[in-house]
């Protein structure tokens, strides 16, 4: 049912979530083993861009195992590093830190980032405390990825607990394959700090479920257990659970015939969470249960034979409907723009006419009246063809990297003279994205020009751009006459206006455009509005055209770039981020796409030098990917590069038999890449 299927697409969720979180260590990992010294500011520039992306993030650290004779040198080593009060340390019975005491070996915390509110980590020594030694062990032991139980954090502001996740580091690189070799060659950590409400809450933010849900871990003792309650009310994780109300009772009955009925596990990092769900006091129950199903199901049955035949009439007099609205279109298009033309050649008649007995203040307002009348000429026209270019999918895609909010802001300077509206810009990013110039100068024109028609005077236009989650949100709100609620989805379908437009004119075409528009680049678009208050447009951009301002890669990995346009197949984000931000740094305008199944699409469309390919995707398989690209007469010139386990096995020969111009081995290191990128240019 609805219920059970709501749970499983929560429960899916939040797994993909803990998965994300906890595989930024494993990316680490790859560094460190290549990279080998890795210095202070390496790792807090390595780690710079997953700290903004990821708000559950408390810190990621770094702590090396120390022997008890190396101690005093490694503290001095640190110190001159301008930690002058570094020490290693301890907590005491009152909980406050002191200098670690005397045992064989320590684990200090040495890189944190961000250092900024974490300060007391640096330096403690995670081989003294028994909650981190509980994960820290098994993890050593194994060479795995391991969780800790929950933690209360001591710069936590909130009523909420976190969790550590660590992952081994051996001296060899590798893990070593039998349990004396681990423990002789371990050589520290890599340690991800989370805070375990802001985690859930950044991962449900979207979703709108009325479904509330208890956390527990099952390895932990059973005091310690409860991790959390999650309020769909609220969207908050609660740091205690609230008592059941009778009306939840009441469903939870109806809806979880057993009690393993709404009860998930996650999987955190080797811990078991579980996850019990209940309905929400305002969970919309589904129409009678019980006795009454069986009496009602002849007539459900003879009924579905009437809704049957009634949508099939309903369909034909939409078509109908939409065959009048495209007729009235005509004629108002018609209206629109011999209206602007006949303004026109009426002033310049004028001019031509009585130049002599007009004034220059006169010849200069009509001679400004031909261009702005032109000009919205010109806009009505370029509207329509897009939207007829888009909806043929015929309209030319560019994307380029901009600076959001530069641009946002010189749309709105250029469009400002032509609005009495003040069009006020608020923005909390300085990101870049991949976006078409013209068609998101058209897109926000659009938005900004139907606020500004529907609204009075006197009242501002609210522009307001910020990142969320990788999601460029763009918002455009007014304070104008809004849009009946019943008729809020249908203003984005093309010539239809609101039913309260009264005399304004308009075509209907600017919300479809929009529309198409934001569908090109793969985001949507939604409205919020009150009949009489106004209306809100929000436009989210997904990942795959949302790439933050890549760090500079140092000139001497950095090989003389070829620039041109690259499509990226990766569906594991981290790793996309890595190489997207290797690629742009080198001045290559690169293209996240995440499905398999929209390269094809993707590579027609932008017409790309290079495709790279992760042989091991999850959702699709790597080598039928290239086949098709080969046997696509669109992408047959285009060259391939096939990510692999390693350059020297079966997997990377079957990948040049499937079409790759080229194989690159895992880990990426930005000299390889860029080396194989650049010589895959060189081919064309």
């Amino acid at each position: 049912n609805r219920f059970q299927q709501q749970i499983e697409n929560l429960t899916i969720t939040l797994q993909r979530s803990l998965n994300r979180y906890t595989d930024l260590l494993s990316f680490l990992s790859d560094h460190y083993r290549v990279s080998q010294p890795v210095p202070r500011q390496t790792f807090e520039q390595f780690v710079a861009r997953s700290l903004q992306v990821y708000p559950g993030i408390q810190a990621l650290e770094w702590a090396p195992v120390v022997n008890q004779q190396d101690r005093r040198a490694f503290e001095q080593t640190v110190r001159e590093e301008g930690f002058s009060t570094f020490q290693i340390q301890e907590l005491g019975a009152d909980n406050r830190l002191l200098s670690a005491g005397n045992r064989a070996y320590y684990i200090p915390v040495t890189y944190i980032a961000p250092l900024a509110g974490n300060e007391a980590a640096l330096g403690f020594d995670l081989n003294s405390s028994e909650t981190r030694l509980a994960a820290i062990e098994p993890a050593r032991d194994s060479g795995e990825i391991q969780a800790t139980g929950r933690i209360r954090l001591v710069q936590e502001q909130r009523d909420q607990y976190g969790f550590l996740v660590v992952l081994p580091l051996y001296r060899s690189g590798a893990v070593p394959a039998t349990l004396a070799d681990r423990q002789a060659e371990f050589d520290g950590l890599l340690v991800g700090v989370f805070r375990i409400a802001d985690v859930v809450e950044e991962t449900l933010a979207d979703l709108s479920y009325e479904i509330d849900f208890a956390i527990h871990d099952q390895n932990a003792p059973p005091d310690s257990q409860f991790l959390g309650h999650y309020d769909a009310k609220t969207q908050a994780l609660l740091g205690t659970t609230p008592s059941p109300s009778e009306a939840q009772g009441q469903r939870t009955q109806t809806l979880c015939l057993d009690s393993a009925a709404c009860i998930r596990t996650l999987n955190a990092a080797q811990r078991q969470w579980r996850l019990e769900f209940l309905p929400a006091a305002t969970y919309p129950l589904s129409a009678s249960y019980g006795t009454w199903a069986t009496l009602l199901t002849g007539l459900l049955l003879t009924g579905s034979l009437v809704l049957f035949l009634r949508s099939l009439q309903t369909e034909l007099s939409r078509s109908r409907a939409l065959s009048e609205l495209k007729q009235r279109f005509f004629s108002m298009a018609s209206h629109e723009l011999r209206t602007p033309l006949s303004t026109i050649l009426l002033t310049a008649e004028s001019l031509d006419t009585h130049s002599g007995e007009l004034s220059e203040e006169q010849r200069q307002r009509h001679t400004r009246r031909i261009h702005i009348t032109a000009q919205q000429m010109s806009q009505q026209i370029t509207d329509l063809l897009t939207l007829t270019r888009a909806e043929a999918g015929r309209l030319d895609f560019n994307p380029e990297l901009l600076a959001v909010t530069p641009f946002c802001q010189q749309v709105i300077q250029e469009m400002q003279p032509g609005i009495s509206q003040t069009i006020r810009l608020t923005s909390s990013t300085d990101t870049r994205a991949f976006w078409d110039k013209k068609l998101m100068r058209s897109l926000l024109t659009n938005l900004i020009a139907n606020a500004a028609k529907y609204s009075p005077a006197n009242t501002p236009i609210q522009v307001r751009l910020s990142q969320h989650q990788q999601r460029a949100i763009l918002q455009v709100s007014d304070q104008g006459i809004g849009i009946p609620a019943a008729e809020q989805i249908d203003v984005q379908t093309a010539f239809r206006r609101g039913s309260n437009v009264g005399d304004i004119e308009g075509t209907g075409l600017g919300l479809a455009l929009t529309k198409q528009l934001v569908d090109l680049h793969g985001g949507t678009v939604n409205v919020t509005s009150k009949q009489g208050t106004g209306s809100v447009f929000t436009v989210r951009l997904p990942p795959q055209r949302w790439i933050e301002a890549a760090k500079q890669v140092p000139q001497a990995v950095v090989p003389e770039p070829i620039v041109g346009r690259i499509v990226l197949l990766e569906d594991q984000e981290d790793s996309a981020g890595i190489i997207c931000d290797m690629l742009t740094a080198a001045e290559y305008q690169v293209i996240w796409v995440i499905e398999g199944s929209q390269v094809i699409e993707q590579v027609e469309l932008l017409q790309p030098m290079a495709v790279i390919v992760n042989i091991n995707l999850t959702s699709a398989n790597g080598q039928d990917i290239i086949k098709s690209l080969r046997r696509h007469a669109s992408a047959r010139r285009v060259r391939v590069l096939a990510l692999v386990d390693d350059a020297d096995s079966p997997q990377a020969t079957q990948a040049r038999l499937s079409g790759a111009d080229d194989v690159l081995a895992k880990p990426i290191l930005p000299d390889r890449l860029l080396a194989a990128v650049n010589s895959l240019a060189a081919m064309r």
